[in-house]
């Protein structure tokens, strides 16, 4: 009937896949011998399934059809590996910064600056020791950087310095950095850091010891002595060898700490010279012009530090300084000055040698009697003012005898 489909011819009823399966394979029947026995023309789920099953194993043997297969294949995986490495690429760029920036983070630390400032004695050892302390326990601090600026003082405060650095140096870098100057005592306690910057202008070094004779005392009925060396200690010459003792372990630490970096003979380092920052650097006495910044950097790097805070831990102790020169190039909010009386005494007073690490100069100059400054600062408690020799009861104390290979003994 025109105008409408025809009907479907019963003979033709075979499914689209066996007709395929036919025409590739002229020995296939829709049928197939896949087990189900199923009659030629099959239209079930079954037949259809059997039909693309026999295709399918039918193309293997069509050379054309598996290359063009394999080429479909082969683009597939093509482009399916491009993918992937765009995709690498683009996460690698992500995470680049990222990873970046956690390796910045796992080399990042804090450099303490601690001050040794004004004259040493136990006070000053005693703050010094616990701002080391708090340095060494706290776990973002990497490295320090010691602030000097002292001409001396007491032989034991200075050797406790010294220790206390030694200490310090071997859980991290210690980098001593040199203001005004480094005498004597404060020059032993900077050879126990790793390395030591100096300006042109500062002084360092005078490696020697200073001390007080006891005034001679001879048993009598006032005080009765079970020894000769009861009432003074030792000899007279058995405090020479004493002093001498001292002298050798400051000599001895300033060798061993300046190592390799040392260019001049042991001697001289023991004829007690002062050396200016040029001189200390050319003679291996210190190792590098520059100021605290420059340390700082230095003991940063030696630490491994990509990025670093910088903090001060101030000792917890007023300092009061020798020279005029230290105590205007401090910055100490509670600085003094003092007098070398305060470290040698006075004659009266003076029954036991006094173990000093002041430069002898400063010793006699500060002995010098001289009119009072009306512009010098107060002293701090229990010190008298430079130039006041004159006012102190007592008279002029005994004279100080330093030790070393050129005082002519």
């Amino acid at each position: 009937m025109s105008g409408t489909d025809p009907e479907p011819d019963p003979e033709s009823g075979a499914d689209a896949d066996a007709d395929e399966a036919t025409d590739r394979g002229p020995d296939q029947t829709a049928g197939g011998d896949d087990g189900t026995g199923g009659p030629p023309g099959t239209t079930g789920a079954t037949g259809a399934t059997a039909g693309r099953s026999r295709g399918t194993r039918g193309s293997t043997t069509d050379p054309t059809a598996l290359h063009e297969r394999l080429q479909s294949l082969g683009g597939r995986l093509t482009r399916s590996y491009s993918a992937i490495v765009v995709l690498a690429v683009i996460v690698g760029v992500v995470l680049a910064p990222i990873v970046a920036g956690m390796a910045a983070q796992g080399s990042s630390g804090t450099v303490a600056v601690i001050p040794l400032e004004g004259g040493i004695d136990g006070g000053s050892a005693a703050a010094l020791a616990g701002a080391l302390e708090r340095a060494r326990q706290d776990p973002d601090v990497e490295a320090v950087v010691l602030q000097i600026n002292s001409g001396g003082g007491s032989a034991s405060a200075s050797e406790t310095m010294y220790l206390e650095i030694s200490k310090t140096a071997e859980e991290m870098p210690v980098v001593s950095s040199v203001g005004s100057i480094a005498a004597s005592g404060a020059y032993y306690a900077a050879v126990g850091s790793d390395r030591i910057f100096i300006k042109p202008a500062s002084l360092a070094g005078n490696v020697g010891v200073l001390f007080t004779p006891p005034p001679r005392q001879e048993p009598n009925d006032i005080i009765i002595a079970t020894g000769p060396s009861k009432l003074t200690g030792a000899s007279e010459r058995g405090w020479y060898h004493k002093t001498d003792a001292l002298q050798e372990a400051f000599l001895s630490a300033v060798v061993e700490g300046r190592g390799d970096a040392l260019e001049i003979p042991r001697e001289r380092v023991a004829s007690a010279e002062l050396f200016t920052g040029a001189e200390a650097v050319e003679t291996g006495m210190a190792d590098e012009i520059g100021v605290t910044r420059d340390a700082v950097e230095y003991a940063a790097a030696q630490a491994g530090l990509d990025s670093y805070d910088v903090t001060v831990i101030r000792p917890e102790s007023s300092p009061g300084f020798l020279t005029r020169s230290a105590y205007l190039a401090s910055d100490a909010p509670n600085r003094t000055m003092t007098s070398v009386r305060y470290f040698i005494g006075e004659e009266s007073g003076n029954q036991y040698p006094n173990f000093l690490m002041i430069p002898q100069g400063i010793v006699a100059e500060e002995l010098t009697e001289r009119p009072r400054d009306a512009n010098a600062p107060e002293p701090r408690n229990g010190t008298v003012r430079p130039g006041n020799a004159t006012e102190q009861p007592g008279g002029t104390p005994q004279a100080a005898v330093a030790s070393g290979v050129n005082d002519g003994r």
